[in-house]
């Protein structure tokens, strides 16, 4: 037990190191002459899995935006499903392959050698999401996973004047995002005595895991003002945790799905005064990523860090946002076309 503590803490504070290398590299314009050639292209995305419904959109983003470049020839996507060494050897067979841009969402730090060794053979690496930490990546396409924590947080405590008892249901634990929202919602958390964390649980961002967290905080603490949620499923199963528990008064926060925001919306117009916010990366990240290198290979000038927009859903927004028409799993950020929407996520 006591070397599981230390192996939590020693993956905790290597995730916390690369969020603070990450954001603390000095930022430069890329040297695109150095990159430029002529198309027509072969692009890959190095996807380290697609485990749930905005990496779903987010690979459908990347291809697509593909489709919208006349001078790429061949589009490769990767699937390792969440495996390392199965993403490291993909990494080796696309450098084989001699493509011409490589992006990829991978874990930190396990993907660096097969990244570096990609660059040194004159393939451009743009990362994005899980962001690989190191400073030969050509592009990184950041997305502030600390600040989402931050904006949840910061919700709650507004919402509740800085005094209540809040329950947290975090990601995936050992995931860079998941530790980077939790550290920054902690850090918005401390700043309010009022503020009482009565628990926090890793639920995989999984709806069913988060309803049960939720029931045993609502069922455990009678007094309970806010649930925390920093995933999208795991908001829906908070949300819907205390709509059965005829709970309106207690607020949720999450980064949003199309069935939080469609029960959100049907409890509010019920009649019931419900509090809640979301804020998240779009699964457009791809997209943007896929820009930046083609801008690259076409001589163009990039930065080396970039850092993505994050998206919102209010109450004033809600109306537009909730999608009763899609299903529960529909990622309401993504920049695909409505046909593509309906076609992936339109019920049956």
């Amino acid at each position: 037990m006591k070397f599981k503590r230390w192996s939590w803490f020693l993956a905790a504070l290597l995730l916390v190191t690369f969020a603070v290398s990450v954001f603390a590299e000095d930022n430069y314009v890329v040297d695109a002459k150095k990159w430029k050639k002529k198309g027509p292209y072969t692009v890959a995305l190095c996807n380290i899995s697609v485990v749930n419904s905005w990496r779903v959109a987010m690979v459908e983003e990347f291809k697509y935006e593909a489709s919208k470049h006349k001078d790429i020839k061949q589009v490769v996507v990767t699937d390792a499903a969440n495996n390392v060494a199965k993403q490291i050897a993909d990494m080796e067979d696309l450098i084989t392959k001699k493509v011409d841009l490589i992006v990829i969402t991978a874990p930190p730090t396990a993907l660096v050698p097969a990244v570096e060794k990609a660059v040194d053979a004159g393939i451009p690496v743009v990362s994005f999401d899980s962001v690989v930490d190191s400073p030969k990546v050509t592009v990184k396409n950041i997305a502030d996973q600390s600040e989402i924590g931050e904006q949840l947080a910061q919700y709650i405590a507004t919402q509740l004047k800085g005094k209540g008892k809040v329950a947290m249901l975090t990601g995936i634990a050992g995931t860079t995002p998941g530790q980077m929202r939790y550290e920054g919602a902690l850090k918005v958390f401390k700043k309010y005595p009022g503020i009482k964390v009565v628990g926090q649980v890793w639920t995989n961002s999984a709806y069913d895991q988060a309803k049960r967290a939720a029931e045993n905080f609502i069922s455990a603490n009678p007094d309970l003002k806010a649930i925390y949620a920093d995933g999208g499923p795991s908001g829906y199963g908070a949300m819907q945790a205390t709509y059965e528990a005829k709970r309106p008064d207690i607020i949720v926060v999450g980064t949003g799905s199309n069935g939080h925001f469609n029960l959100w919306k049907k409890w509010r117009d019920s009649g019931a005064k419900v509090r809640s916010f979301a804020i998240q990366d779009p699964p457009g990240d791809s997209a943007v990523a896929l820009a930046l290198g083609m801008k690259l290979l076409r001589g163009q000038k990039v930065q080396h860090i970039e850092k993505m927009k994050l998206w919102t859903c209010t109450d004033k927004t809600l109306d537009k946002v909730a999608r009763p028409d899609l299903g529960d799993d529909y990622i309401n950020s993504t920049f695909l076309p409505e046909e593509m929407k309906v076609k992936l996520w339109g019920k049956k």
